[in-house]
């Protein structure tokens, strides 16, 4: 039993590193690298190019068949993809340390490029060992170690680290990543991969489950909502760190108030969606979380009139809104998601819908930051509402949410049941 009992910790410790480790420099860049540019003065649609940068993880679903397929058997298959890309991304990090963010922009853009792809690319090797070292009564508590470590790596990278800059400074900041995404390498150095992942290559899934995916009957339906879905939260989120800079907020408070307060409440939010799917069902869900959206989105252009002393509380509450809501649409779009999946293939279709609601969402973002330096943050709110009313309409049409997965709601309470 002790031996059990240890082997499981060892599986959360390795695994809590790897999925903070991967969000460390993706959070860094995507989070507080806009704050910073935006306070030294930089332009919404030079800005825009940052965000851009989360193609990779949008569009690693292209490469996640060779990860699958091609793998070190002397190192272990997917623990040999996980110890050089830990390795590469610390060398690109400390590399990216040494340039001024201000007068080495360009340069540090293809750094950081590098650093997303690679951390995309640990994803879907930490996706494959998870899967592998997980008995399926640890799933769902090894889903919550994926999903707590990711908003993790944003609270470090994109909160705690925004609240000292100050005393860090850019090359401090940047040496603190790197020593944060050494240390899963201790225990992934210590943990042996299974045997079992060395099969054949020719055993694992290829790009021909992309095909038999869009091949399936009624999936055409689904597709426009995973493409909209998202945009409207995206937008109204990435927005908010540049509005925060012109409102003359220093870099540890909105560091504190958005990827520290903010996720926590995003937290409780995917806590609360999870709560709301079981209870109402997954379109009700969807439903109610573009509704929220909607609120939040509205809120938000509120803020761009002059409240006067007030708006520092208007401005909590409205986060609250926009970041409950994220929570709670990430749990409902999760849960239908893999609802679609195909057992044999489920890790490949799973990163295919994800990625195509990923792709709109970032384009989406990314217009909006760039066409807000020139129409202003209330008129790319509109448009993102008009986003989140078309998403409502779509979802309300498509009725292929429940059928067939009734009895899938239950199973993660029906294993902490046995367990007990």
């Amino acid at each position: 039993m002790m031996l059990k009992r240890q082997e499981k910790r060892q599986k959360a410790v390795l695994l809590a590193g790897l999925y903070t480790s991967q969000t460390l420099g993706l959070g860094f860049v995507t989070t507080a690298v806009p704050v910073i540019l935006r306070q030294s003065g930089a332009g919404l649609d030079k800005i825009s190019w940052i965000f851009a940068l989360g193609f990779f993880w949008s569009l690693k679903f292209l490469w996640a068949p060779l990860v699958d397929r091609y793998g070190s058997k002397k190192l272990g298959h997917y623990r040999g993809w996980i110890i050089v890309l830990q390795i590469l991304m610390i060398i690109v990090t400390v590399a990216a340390s040494c340039f001024s963010v201000n007068d080495r922009l360009p340069f540090l853009f293809v750094l950081f490029a590098m650093l997303t792809f690679l951390s995309a690319t640990q994803d879907i090797a930490s996706d494959g060992l998870s899967v592998t070292l997980l008995k399926p009564e640890e799933r769902c508590v090894g889903s919550s170690i994926q999903s707590g470590g990711n908003m993790l790596g944003y609270m470090i990278a994109g909160g705690i680290l925004l609240m000292v800059y100050q005393w860090l400074g850019w090359s401090g900041s940047l040496l603190v990543l790197a020593g944060g995404m050494a240390l899963p390498l201790i225990g992934i150095l210590k943990f042996p991969e299974p045997e079992s992942l060395t099969a054949s290559p020719k055993n694992k899934a290829g790009y021909k489950a992309f095909i038999r995916f869009f091949k399936r009957p009624g999936i055409w339906g689904w597709i426009p909502v995973l493409l909209i879905f998202r945009i409207n939260h995206q937008i109204t989120y990435w927005l908010l760190n540049p509005f925060l800079v012109d409102l003359g907020w220093s870099i540890d408070r909105i560091g504190f108030t958005l990827n520290i307060f903010g996720l926590l409440i995003s937290i409780a939010g995917a806590a609360a969606g999870g709560v709301m799917v079981n209870y109402y069902g997954r379109k009700k869900t969807m439903l109610a979380s573009m509704a929220f959206g909607i609120l939040g989105t509205a809120g938000f252009i509120g803020l761009n009139l002059d409240y006067g002393g007030a708006v520092s509380i208007f401005i909590y509450v409205i986060l609250g809104v926009i970041m409950a809501t994220g929570g709670i649409s990430n749990t409902a779009i999760y849960t239908v998601i893999m609802d679609k999946c195909d057992p044999d293939n489920a890790a490949t279709d799973f990163t295919l819908q994800w990625s195509l609601s990923g792709v709109s969402a970032m384009v989406g973002g990314g217009l909006a930051m760039a066409s807000a330096e020139f129409i202003g943050y209330a008129g790319v709110l509109f448009v993102s509402v008009g986003f989140a009313v078309t998403a409502i309409y779509l979802i309300w049409r498509y009725n292929d949410f429940e059928s067939g997965h009734k009895s899938d709601l239950s199973d993660c309470k029906n294993l902490e049941t046995k367990a007990n």
